[in-house]
């Protein structure tokens, strides 16, 4: 599965290598509850180290869910994670 660090103003999602498969495709939503016009969703693009850094200084402080939901090898996958942006 995908997992997930925050830190200096990026998020960083890390997947396994043998996951990304041609047929990958995913995104990441970023939902607040507090404000939902700080929602963000972003698509998903991992390098050849299974790795993406996404740049969150342009997305407001506060506490979000991320919901992942990917595509690979033909069968769907879904996370979700609380995560906090300072």
């Amino acid at each position: 599965g995908i997992e997930h660090e925050v830190s200096n103003k990026q998020i960083i999602l890390s997947i396994p290598v043998n996951q990304i498969r041609q047929d990958f495709s995913g995104e990441v939503f970023l939902f607040c509850p507090a404000d939902v016009t700080k929602d963000v969703k972003i698509n998903m693009h991992f390098d050849t180290n299974g790795k993406q850094i996404i740049n969150s200084s342009n997305i407001s402080r506060g506490i979000y869910k991320m919901k992942m939901s990917w595509k690979s090898n033909g069968v769907n996958y879904y996370k979700e994670d609380v995560i906090t942006l300072k």
